[in-house]
């Protein structure tokens, strides 16, 4: 039996659902093309979409499907993986597994066989040195600190890029430069921001705008307001939960058998997925990294609220989490030196308004801000006066205002004003002097900048583009569609293996030697009469095979209910 065939007998044989996964994970490249299992199958037993699949493959399921190719029977295990990935055909019974040539000399050219052959018994006992350990034996318990640390950091990452979009590169991927400028503004290093930045767009938190084919930028989403008005419990919660759902069968596969140590199991994928590219190794020790920025892991080992994530329980994640993280602190501990200690998480609105007044100095478990006279004018650029600077940070430290920065105050105050008065006494014909607190920035009115309406922290309202609606920018128009045409192709698929029913078999022989250009001995019946053609199938439509008889010299036409059999030719004439 042909490995095309084959393939297509067990692709016929899938369910809708089961359909679906194996064309989301086999690489098809003439997608409009394919209109049943037998053209989904060439498609499949393409080089490139073999390697592909093989490169997912556990070592012992490469093995299995090596010894398979050499007649060896397949465990049910690892039949329905590979069946799964389209890497074995079945029978015309559509029962037994058929092994594809294709398939097993790719796997042979991978050099897999011998360079990994003393791997099939098990593991060395370096490799396996330190995998059982008991988990009780880490004390997790420090993990929001971590947790912490990136919630300040995203939000903050959240109120600078909602000013200012982060250019990418034609990759996608932000540049160089924006990483950095970011990592400058939250204080940490450019390889943390950029994982931060991960998850922000993993989290929905940030998505990508496309001015041209070139040019694009990541821009706020419109969830991020929604996610900053959250306390610190949900903020986390909404981070973690993507990436845990973002670890795949082998990552699982080896956090049980490490007994929840991320970082080994990270370790010894190269040893148990050999074909694994260095792209997707990299990917599994960024995720790890992440891991550990947002507390999902401590020393490497998963946390109880990261184990909750991993299986779908956001409940008891969310209910450890609020056990873990602190609750929100009663205020903020400004120095004599203009510093600012906050010792835990801050109401939405108190920790956006320090944003405007404050320069970061530390983002942690507990934040180090400063008051300079540069994050003073830049409050009152953002509308909010000196009497209002002094009115909140009076309501939010625990110390009070010291001295020099009620000084400061003071001063900012005489030169706004100054300025009033100047532009007051300004005569019309004259252009206003600029703002000096802002270069290039002319006062209309002469007054001096009002106090928001609401207390100062509420002044964001009117500022801030995250606290106003944020439209929504549409998934790239290409992977859409991709999206849909592969969605089309299922159909196609299912419905035409549907449509078959039990003359399946017969039909795709038909398809294939049409495809091949290849004569079949066909058998027809009408009524008690049975007769035998040697015949080259030319199309096959409406039921009706038309098909050229070379030894008569005819062309006939034979009703698709008519044909008991049809079996390719061996040797013709």
């Amino acid at each position: 039996m042909s490995s095309t065939l084959a393939l297509a007998s067990a692709v016929a044989s899938l369910d809708r659902e089961s359909l679906a996964r194996l064309v989301a994970a086999r690489k098809v490249l003439s997608v409009q093309s394919v209109a049943d299992p037998l053209g989904l199958a060439i498609e499949l037993l393409r080089a490139d979409s073999i390697t592909k699949a093989l490169t997912v493959l556990h070592r012992d399921t490469l093995f299995a499907l090596l010894e398979c190719g050499d007649g060896a029977e397949l465990s049910d295990e690892h039949a329905a993986r590979l069946l799964a990935l389209g890497l074995i055909g079945l029978d015309t019974s559509h029962e037994r597994p058929v092994p594809l040539a294709e398939v097993t000399e790719a796997l042979r050219q991978t050099g897999f066989p011998q360079q990994l052959a003393h791997a099939h018994s098990d593991l060395t006992a370096s490799d396996t040195a330190g995998v059982a350990t008991d988990a009780s034996a880490t004390d997790t318990s420090s993990w929001y600190g971590p947790a912490l640390s990136s919630v300040r950091r995203v939000a903050e990452l959240l109120r600078v890029i909602a000013h200012r979009p982060v250019r990418l590169n034609r990759r996608g991927v932000p540049t160089s430069l924006a990483v950095r400028d970011l990592a400058e503004r939250i204080r940490c290093e450019p390889d943390e921001a950029d994982r931060l930045i991960q998850v922000m767009r993993v989290a929905g938190l940030l998505e990508q705008t496309h001015h041209t084919s070139a040019s694009s930028d990541l821009m706020v989403s419109s969830l991020a307001a929604a996610w900053l008005g959250e306390g610190y419990v949900t903020r986390w919660i909404d981070l973690a939960r993507p990436v845990m759902a973002g670890c795949d069968d082998r990552l699982r596969r080896g956090l049980a058998a490490t007994d929840a140590d991320l970082d080994r199991t990270v370790q010894q994928l190269p040893g148990e997925y050999p074909l694994l590219p260095q792209i997707d190794l990299d990917a599994a020790l960024t995720m790890a990294q992440i891991a550990h920025d947002l507390g999902l892991t401590v020393r490497g080992r998963l946390t109880p609220a990261a184990v909750a994530l991993l299986e779908s329980d956001t409940a008891t994640a969310r209910t450890l989490a609020a056990e873990a993280l602190p609750a929100p602190v009663a205020g903020v501990y400004l120095q004599p030196d203009l510093s600012l200690i906050v010792p835990g998480p801050l109401a939405h609105a108190d920790e956006a308004a320090l944003s405007v007044l404050t320069e970061i100095e530390q983002l942690g478990a507990a934040a180090s801000l400063r008051v300079s006279t540069s994050s003073l004018r830049r409050a009152v650029r953002a509308g909010y006066t000196p009497q209002g600077i002094r009115e909140f940070l009076s309501k939010i430290s625990l110390t009070g205002v010291p001295q020099p920065l009620d000084f400061a105050l003071d001063d900012l105050e005489r030169t706004l004003a100054e300025h009033a008065e100047a532009a007051r006494t300004t005569r019309p014909s004259q252009s206003l002097p600029l703002n000096p607190l802002e270069p290039g920035f002319a006062a209309s009115s002469g007054a001096v900048l009002p106090v928001p309406a609401s207390p100062f922290t509420a002044a964001l309202s009117s500022t801030d583009p995250l606290l106003a609606d944020t439209p929504s920018t549409t998934a790239s128009a290409r992977d859409s569609a991709r999206s849909e045409e592969l969605e089309a192709l299922i159909t196609r698929v299912y419905e035409a293996a549907q449509q078959a029913g039990g003359d399946g078999a017969m039909i795709r022989r038909i398809e294939l030697a049409i495809r091949e250009r290849v004569p079949l001995t066909v058998t027809a019946a009408a009524g008690s009469e049975v007769r035998s053609f040697t015949l080259l199938p030319l199309s096959l439509r409406s039921g009706r095979l038309r098909a050229s008889d070379e030894v008569a010299g005819v062309e006939r036409t034979i009703p698709l209910a008519a044909i008991t059999t049809a079996e390719r030719v061996t040797h013709p004439g």
